[in-house]
């Protein structure tokens, strides 16, 4: 298994997490609310180093890492961060706003990722190398993937 359909699986889950906290987010209290970007930061925090651990670094060599697009990747990856550790101490006042930021920020960046980077991904690393960090990714997830065919 390659690795951009496992980091793509990856932003469907927290696709869906970011639909449920703008739907809900009206209904629940700030305790409630405070729970759901917990998981939602557990999730968006592990997906951020793996990308940069396994694909950014195999990726650096080609594109440079302080500019261009994995520049523009890891500086969403701050800002997300940022928000996050805002939300960490935000009032039930300051938690809406925030929470608002934070979804369409990381829906911009992954339509980034999704409409840029990963195209790149497959330009510039070798089939194989794809595979590798399919491989790793896995490994790192605890996810058996050896019944999928080799060329997916």
């Amino acid at each position: 298994m390659r690795i951009i359909p496992a980091l793509l699986g990856e932003h469907a889950v927290i696709y869906s997490l970011l639909d449920m906290i703008e739907r809900k987010r009206q209904e629940w209290s700030p305790e409630e609310t405070r729970l759901a970007v917990v998981m939602l930061a557990t999730a968006l925090e592990s997906h951020a180093v793996i990308e940069e651990e396994l694909l950014f670094r195999e990726l650096e060599p080609h594109l440079g890492l302080g500019h261009g697009p994995l520049g523009v990747m890891l500086a969403d990856h701050e800002q997300i961060e940022a928000i996050l550790a805002r939300l960490a101490l935000a009032t039930p006042e300051e938690l809406g706003p925030l929470v608002a930021q934070l979804t369409e920020t990381t829906r911009e960046h992954f339509d980034k990722e999704e409409t840029v980077l990963f195209g790149l991904s497959e330009k510039f690393l070798a089939p194989e190398l794809l595979r590798d960090l399919g491989a790793r990714w896995a490994k790192r997830r605890n996810v058996d993937v050896r019944s999928l065919a080799e060329g997916s």
